[in-house]
């Protein structure tokens, strides 16, 4: 299996990068366009990737008979995940072979529990403190009709100080010529166009950013900059 390492930053540091294949065709038989998924499929895994999640949360699923108003409902097992669209990212790329490394916030005894969940899982992480507790979010499926009820929180109200910190430690790892994933809802206290400033930052480092997200703030990410005033040159035809 492949190995090496994939330096991320100005600070030399390096991660390692290990990828596997999934399948693969007999040489001889391998159509082409299966073997352009492969190539591709092989160049991706081996480019660095860094994932920015704002408002991580810790992801409480269980299931019970039926969901009824004002009554005590009996639940079944309990399980519990670290969370969050740019976390979420990472764990399915750690999951097929690749590396990514997760930016996340975190704060109080549930951000506690999330660094411990995340880092029992082996992906690469940098957790920026914050002064709020890291929220929660509730997935209760009703097995007597098959329906799933999920409550999601708000989160905790970042300062700018610390939006601004999540912004200076994901310029400090920014992977040149890799890819910035920024998933997940923003907070209270963050700016609508902080994605769109994170999107304005992978491109001055070369990086392709990928945003996943809605509202106000895909809404702020969409809007383009203006053109340059620079005139085209002219045309060298008569």
């Amino acid at each position: 299996m492949p190995g090496g390492g994939v330096p991320l930053g100005p600070t030399g540091r390096t991660l390692p990068l290990r990828w596997s294949w999934r399948w693969r065709w007999p040489a001889t038989k391998r159509p082409a366009r299966a073997k352009a998924a492969s190539a591709a499929y092989a160049k991706a895994m081996m480019r660095p990737i860094v994932t920015l999640t704002m408002n991580s949360a810790l992801d409480v699923s269980t299931s019970t008979d039926k969901v009824v108003s004002e009554h005590k409902m009996r639940c079944g097992t309990t399980r519990i995940d670290p969370g969050g669209g740019g976390v979420n990212v990472a764990r399915v790329v750690r999951r097929l072979g690749g590396q990514a490394l997760a930016i996340y916030t975190a704060g109080g005894a549930t951000g506690g529990a999330f660094r411990q969940l995340i880092e029992a899982e082996r992906v690469p992480t940098l957790a920026v403190p914050i002064a709020g507790s890291t929220r929660e979010s509730f997935t209760v499926d009703e097995t007597s009709t098959a329906k799933q009820f999920r409550f999601v929180l708000e989160g905790p109200e970042l300062t700018e100080p610390e939006w601004q910190a999540c912004l200076d430690v994901l310029e400090q790892w920014l992977p040149i010529g890799g890819f910035v994933v920024a998933s997940g809802s923003l907070p209270p206290g963050v700016p609508d166009d902080f994605y769109a400033r994170v999107a304005r930052m992978a491109r001055q480092h070369e990086a392709h950013c990928i945003v996943d997200a809605s509202g106000p703030s895909l809404a702020a990410r969409s809007t383009r900059p203006p053109r340059s005033s620079r005139r085209a040159p002219p045309s060298s035809s008569p």
